[in-house]
């Protein structure tokens, strides 16, 4: 018989690590949903959501790991406790691909997770990008023959998958790779072209400290960036390093007159390159300089072997335009109690942001241009509750 039990401390969950370690190992689980994400964002962003990381028993056995976090807020002045995925609040950080942790994935597991579920306070449930495989659709449906619950498709997650016999820019669309092709060819041939790959810990730190230097002063007329908010600067630089640490991380920077064009931040993950994050300096603009960048690191997680190159949440057209192909996650959405109740009567929507109006980070283009569709995209502030 499995046992459910919900911890709450830091240090417990840091004590968890080698389990994690083997049960993501076990189910396939992203690098997203793992023990090294999970631990910096809770010491990060801790004042916002609590963990409730739920764990499964089967005797002295740790079979399964829910991570689970929880926030308050309100709904015309009810409150709400809402019960969501670590790395998934106020969607600031771009976690995607998130999912429950297990080692086998029968019936009496899912009726686990279900329990783990029901142990935690919450009224409003809000579990979204997950990976939508056969566990987590008979999740969904287990959860719902218990709550009110509805399934629905969250955002795109687009993926190129990278050919060892053929150069990326092949598949991209057929403008646009006459485009890169000729602004390649014309940096290089004045000599104004250079490339760097950052992997060791300083050389990422490093990196990270000029991206978000760009990226503040790319936003400064827009609303302002969200690396304005230490805390989230602090996020991301530590968990580039931590990742750096791990020789999981490595940074892509383009070079025009010696001083970084644009950047790409990726993680690695099996067979999988995922580019986490895309920066550029605005004065090299005219030259598409997130699309070289781009290039130059799909081409070379091909050279090192990548089969697939996973370009982030979001359904940018840049995406498509370097044959990106769409992956859907899904979201979880439930009521339980008298919240149930009362969105019948007053149809209160099922998701909510932790603060209403809450700016959501803007997607960088590789044009420069900070949209998908080379507009404006929409401005970037702080992090949720604060």
């Amino acid at each position: 018989m499995m046992k459910v039990k919900v911890l709450r401390d830091i240090e417990e969950i840091q004590r968890l690590e080698p389990d994690w370690q083997r049960l993501q190992t076990a189910c396939h689980g992203a690098v997203f949903s793992s023990h090294l994400w999970s631990m910096v964002w809770l010491r990060h962003f801790g004042d916002v959501a609590s963990p409730l990381i739920a764990t499964i028993w089967q005797g002295d056995e740790l079979k399964g790991i829910a991570p689970f976090v929880s926030y308050r807020g309100s709904y015309r002045g009810y409150p709400l406790r809402y019960l969501c995925m670590v790395g998934n609040v106020g969607e600031t950080t771009e976690f995607h691909d998130l999912g429950l942790l297990y080692d086998g994935g029968g019936p009496e597991m899912i009726e686990a997770f279900v329990e783990s579920v029901r142990s935690v306070p919450w009224n409003m449930l809000q579990l979204r990008d997950l990976r939508w495989d056969r566990f987590a659709t008979s999740f969904y449906e287990a959860l719902r023959r218990r709550w009110p619950c509805e399934e629905m498709v969250s955002k795109p997650c687009p993926r190129a998958t990278l050919d060892p016999s053929r150069d990326p820019i092949e598949q991209f669309e057929a403008r646009t790779a006459r485009k890169v092709r000729r602004i390649l060819n014309q940096l290089d041939d004045a000599g104004r072209l250079g490339h760097r790959i950052s992997r060791t810990i300083d050389q990422v730190s490093s990196a990270m400290d000029t991206y978000i230097q760009h990226h503040k002063l790319r936003w400064a007329s827009k609303g302002g960036s969200i690396y304005a908010d230490p805390v989230q600067a602090a996020f991301l630089k530590d968990i580039s390093v931590a990742c750096a640490r791990r020789k999981d991380a490595v940074i892509y920077e383009v070079m025009i007159d010696g001083k970084v064009a644009s950047q790409q931040l990726c993680i690695r993950e099996g067979q999988v390159m995922h580019m986490y994050k895309i920066g550029m300096d605005d004065q090299f603009r005219a030259y598409a300089p997130g699309y070289l960048s781009l290039y130059f690191a799909m081409n070379e997680a091909r050279k090192e072997g990548y089969s697939e190159f996973d370009l982030g949440p979001g359904p940018e057209d840049y995406k498509y335009k370097v044959g990106g192909k769409d992956r859907f996650t899904h979201n979880i959405q439930g009521k339980r109690g008298s919240v149930a109740l009362l969105s019948k009567a007053s149809r209160m929507p099922g998701i909510r942001r932790l603060r209403e109006g809450a700016p959501q980070p803007a997607p960088e283009s590789p044009d420069g241009s900070g949209g998908a569709d080379g507009a404006a995209g929409p401005a970037e502030g702080p992090r949720p509750g604060h």
